[in-house]
């Protein structure tokens, strides 16, 4: 997320609470799945929700903290879910 610019008057800075999708973190493509629907009201397309699905089956222990692997890779498969070209055409 991004702080508040100071020099805008009532800025709040922006957030996104992913925790409620942590649970699924184990099960990259329910949770694919998961954000899709709730981003695009359908899954993706084959291609793309196997490409997203590797891309997040790939954060681990190797490469983030143990311990924030499923915060990490929620935000792996937010990230490429809503930054998408589907989700900006549906929206």
């Amino acid at each position: 997320g991004a702080d508040p610019v100071s020099d805008v008057p009532g800025a709040t800075g922006t957030r996104a609470d992913l925790s409620a999708f942590q649970s699924d973190a184990g099960d990259p493509a329910r949770l694919v799945d998961r954000l899709s629907i709730l981003a695009l009201g359908e899954p993706l397309p084959a291609t793309a929700r196997q490409a997203v699905i590797q891309t997040v089956s790939a954060v681990g222990p190797s490469n983030t903290a143990a311990a924030d692997v499923p915060r990490d890779r929620v935000r792996e498969a937010a990230y490429l879910v809503f930054a998408g070209p589907r989700y900006h055409v549906i929206r």
